[in-house]
């Protein structure tokens, strides 16, 4: 998806980090196929998309980031945070599609690791398996699973 969203300088991260959670959920309600979907902001993760018989189908993390986001802006050091949380999903529903949408630039090595097998995912799964939350296979399958979502960001 590429979109063109005008932001004042002085808006708070979190104010526009809500506000492009809105936009990207009032782009997925547009852009959605038939049957139709029910979606959830704020339910599981950022955005939850469930068919209509309310089974569970994505579960969305909207990030916005001034810098390139990066392991660390999943905060994979606490025990409750989106690589866990997704996890959990997973094991519940192992079909669920794990959506990560980045508004900005992705760093180099988080964006290799959910595009591409290889030493960036080798590593990124190795650093959040040290944290100990979760196990290496679970976060390799999490990572596995994960699909990036890049949306371009023209400022006025």
């Amino acid at each position: 998806m590429t979109s063109i969203i005008n932001h004042s300088s002085d808006a708070t991260h979190a104010y526009l980090g809500y506000r492009l959670q809105a936009l990207y959920t009032l782009y997925r309600i547009l852009q959605q196929e038939e049957p139709p979907h029910i979606f959830q902001p704020e339910g599981s993760e950022d955005l939850a998309v469930y068919d209509n018989e309310h089974h569970l189908l994505e579960v969305i993390q909207v990030k916005q980031r001034s810098s390139s986001l990066s392991l660390s802006s999943f905060d994979p050091e606490k025990p409750n945070s989106f690589f866990y949380r997704a996890w959990s999903e997973l094991e519940w529903n192992p079909s669920v599609l794990i959506t990560i949408v980045a508004f900005g630039a992705v760093g180099p090595e988080l964006s290799n690791a959910l595009k591409n097998s290889g030493s960036d995912r080798t590593n990124v799964v190795g650093k959040i398996e040290n944290y100990g939350h979760l196990s290496k296979a679970k976060a390799t399958e999490v990572i596995d699973r994960a699909i990036l979502q890049p949306v371009d960001i023209l400022q006025s």
